[in-house]
């Protein structure tokens, strides 16, 4: 089982207050890790699902050891290659092993958004009862922060948020895909890779 050891280098601090995170200060993964994750991620392009299942779950159990944030992100990539290789059940208990990280992180919303992925994905498998389940989950999440919807107005009177720049398709560090709704902003121009923790910045043309 790999090892993930320190990080590849110490993040700069940011000039400008961010989003306070549920797993604490970011930590890019050593060379190691990511190379394995990487071989996990070309298992996965080339349709080779059990395989890659097992690579994204012995990185998972190893990062959930070492109590880095990217653990939960590998427990459900697990789960997807778990799903497309007909292994649905095990692929159903390794989502709830990165789901509940999250909550005993406190994390409700990236919870949500895993959740509603998942479901999703499992109804485009056929896989009903599976997505059902996970919506069943979703439904008994706490409701959202209200805080956030005390301040919510008209769109008249909301600033319109700005675009965020268009990503690479892939992480240049581990060539896992990048998902909207995954990849979390550091900054207006640097995004972070929800599994190998590797800043991501605009492609230039």
């Amino acid at each position: 089982m790999p090892r993930f050891g320190r990080p590849l280098r110490r993040p700069i601090p940011p000039r400008f207050p961010l989003r306070r995170r549920p797993f604490g200060p970011l930590r890019p993964l050593a060379p190691g890790p990511i190379r394995a994750l990487a071989q996990a991620n070309r298992l996965l392009a080339e349709a080779q699902f059990a395989p890659a299942a097992d690579q994204f779950e012995q990185l998972a159990v190893a990062a959930r050891a070492e109590g880095l944030p990217v653990a939960p992100r590998l427990f459900v990539q697990a789960a997807r290659a778990c799903w497309r290789a007909g292994q649905i059940p095990r692929g159903m208990q390794l989502l709830r092993n990165g789901l509940g990280i999250l909550m005993t992180a406190g994390a409700v919303q990236a919870a949500r958004k895993i959740s509603a992925s998942a479901a999703a994905e499992l109804d485009l498998l056929g896989h009903k009862p599976e997505a059902d389940e996970v919506r069943k989950f979703m439904a008994d999440l706490p409701p959202a922060d209200s805080s956030s919807e005390a301040t919510a107005g008209t769109a008249d009177e909301q600033p319109s948020e700005p675009v965020p720049p268009t990503l690479p398709t892939h992480c240049g560090q581990c060539g896992a895909v990048l998902r909207p709704d995954e990849v979390e902003w550091i900054d207006p121009q640097t995004a972070e890779c929800a599994y190998c923790g590797s800043p991501i910045r605009p492609e230039t043309k």
